[in-house]
């Protein structure tokens, strides 16, 4: 069996069918801008946070994860979706973290893309003032080759 990669022409049809899918749940992809940066607007729900209202960080980490890896497909020639080798983010303000019904935005960007290895980075604000709620970074090996 070989990996299957997203084909060039479809990547737009797969993305525009996952806003389609997070719509329904409050958030979508919105942009991807002239620099390559693919923002994701958020509204945080119930399900996801905490006792105390609150989006707790590995929410913010899976978000993080989902925006950066399709950025790195929009943006590798080759639409290698790849496997994550470091994953991390932190928030910024930790006495404010997220809570339900924010809006927050996700702008993904690539910062390299190599043969073998890709590097996202991804800035999470909230949408009503700007704040900035949480840092977050992302490496891929993307040559995953014939499995």
């Amino acid at each position: 069996t070989r990996a299957r990669f997203l084909r060039r022409h479809t990547f737009s049809h797969h993305l525009y069918g996952k806003q389609e899918q997070q719509q329904l749940q409050g958030g979508g992809f919105t942009d991807w801008s002239d620099d390559n940066v693919l923002r994701f607007v958020y509204r945080v729900p119930p399900c996801v946070c905490v006792a105390n209202g609150s989006m707790p960080l590995s929410a913010i980490v899976a978000m993080v994860d989902e925006v950066t890896t399709w950025a790195s497909i929009g943006v590798d020639k080759h639409r290698r979706a790849g496997v994550s080798i470091s994953l991390e983010a932190q928030l910024v303000e930790n006495e404010r973290p997220p809570v339900v019904g924010n809006v927050l935005v996700f702008s993904a960007k690539v910062e390299k893309v190599g043969r073998s290895i890709g590097f996202q980075s991804c800035e999470v604000h909230e949408a009503s003032s700007g704040r900035f709620v949480a840092r977050g970074y992302h490496t891929k090996m993307l040559d995953m080759g014939p499995l």
